[in-house]
């Protein structure tokens, strides 16, 4: 006959969820008293209905039936509710009077099996008997937090095991006929379990750490800071340092954040290769650092530009103009004869006449309030050569050479090994689990 589907197995069920209002009638207690009058809590079952034989030898038959309600993952442990159904005969308590199933209230000792669990948990208990047959049903409903053990050195990809067992009387076992799951949907995928009956009952629960978590706060933080040095190389030298001396601090304050061992896990082997990786970037940084090229072009305008015009029009123009003009006829002297020759681009005049062989010891022109001796210089040359005008221009290019493009394909590679090897390790736990 199945357990399950037994019409006092259904009345038992159903007496879970009656209210602790309504207790034993007159005939019932009277029943009941009448029974334990003569009945010893010490002395169990006879074991005619109660006996087993298995290959280990004969004991004392203990029917469970389990119904796993929740099971809960919290920092470490499991948050465990279940109820276990015990069934066993007494012959002693068979009230023929009676037809529905009792209730054994606390005022009466029956006997039960001595069940202590470890870890050491202080579970609830309800006895009840079918008057019709004798047989015991006791519920044992456990609503605990049950600690679990890993591999510590796998994390953030270990896995959980978590156990509790039952132990019993050296004759006397539990043997699991029936195990009904009842869990919402996502812990039945996300956690498993299994149960021993030899030497004694144990119940297995196992789940795997979030570690999809950590891809988001470690592992592509640590990428994302190397990635930023690499770049970093094309940069400046000051720019170098300074990413690479930030890289450095942000590794070390990210593993020093998250370390939750005192042992060496698969995180701090990545925060360390990442670690090392980064140190020999910055000691080549330092040991060959970047070129710095600066070129320099000048080249001449055919066309007058506004700044030829402004130099043209500037209060020092004007006034070296005047001063010209007054002190020196020779400059507004056009000649009728010029010679003239074209050099790199500029167009050098000689004058026939005999005021361009005197000497002129006259005084300069005085300066303008605000310009500088540069300013009426640039002015002149401008004035006398509106269509020459030299354009200066700087390119500054930082290059990387030829030693420091090999040390760091060099370190490119061995990050590339790292990665690939870390990889397939991690794959490897996860899988022998």
């Amino acid at each position: 006959m199945q357990l399950g589907s037994s019409p006092s197995f259904l009345a038992i069920l159903l007496l879970l969820f009656v209210s602790p209002g309504s207790g034993l009638t007159p005939e019932e207690r009277s029943e009941l008293a009448r029974k334990f009058k003569y009945y010893h809590a010490s002395v169990r079952p006879a074991d005619k209905f109660n006996l087993i034989e298995t290959l280990n030898g004969t004991f004392f038959n203990l029917n469970t039936e389990i119904e796993l309600l929740q099971t809960r993952p919290n920092a470490g442990a499991i948050e465990l509710e279940m109820v276990m159904i015990v069934h066993y005969l007494d012959d002693r308590l068979i009230m023929r009077e009676l037809d529905d199933v009792l209730t054994i209230p606390n005022e009466f000792d029956s006997w039960t099996p001595n069940i202590d669990t470890s870890p050491n948990l202080d579970p609830q208990k309800s006895v009840h008997v079918d008057p019709k047959t004798g047989q015991m049903t006791m519920f044992i409903r456990i609503n605990s937090r049950i600690p679990c053990y890993s591999e510590i050195w796998k994390h953030p990809f270990e896995s959980f095991q978590c156990d509790l067992s039952f132990d019993t009387e050296q004759d006397e076992r539990i043997f699991v006929r029936t195990m009904r799951d009842l869990r919402p949907d996502n812990q039945i995928s996300s956690i498993g379990y299994r149960t021993e009956e030899w030497p004694h009952m144990v119940f297995h629960l196992s789940f795997s750490s979030q570690w999809h978590s950590s891809i988001v706060n470690t592992y592509l933080p640590t990428i994302l800071i190397f990635s930023v040095f690499i770049f970093a190389q094309w940069k400046r030298r000051k720019v170098q340092i300074l990413v690479g001396v930030s890289a450095l601090i942000s590794i070390i304050i990210l593993q020093t954040s998250q370390r939750k061992h005192d042992q060496i896990t698969m995180q701090d082997l990545w925060m360390s290769g990442i670690l090392l990786h980064l140190i020999a970037i910055l000691t080549v940084d330092l040991v060959l650092p970047a070129r710095r090229i600066v070129q320099t072009t000048i080249s001449s305008n055919e066309q007058p530009s506004q700044q030829q015009m402004l130099a043209f029009a500037s209060p020092s123009a004007r006034r070296f103009r005047k001063y010209s003009s007054e002190q020196d006829p020779l400059l507004n002297y056009s000649p009728s004869v010029e010679r003239g020759q074209k050099t790199n681009g500029q167009s050098v005049y000689a004058y026939i006449g005999p005021a361009g062989l005197e000497t002129n010891t006259k005084p300069p022109a005085p300066l303008v309030k605000g310009d500088s001796e540069s300013d009426a210089l640039t002015d002149v040359y401008l004035y006398r050569n509106p269509r020459t005008t030299p354009v200066r221009r700087q390119i500054t290019e930082t290059t990387i050479g030829r030693k420091k493009k090999l040390a760091l394909g060099v370190i490119l590679v061995f990050y590339a090994l790292f990665i690939l090897s870390y990889t397939a390790l991690s794959f490897f736990v996860l899988t022998m689990d």
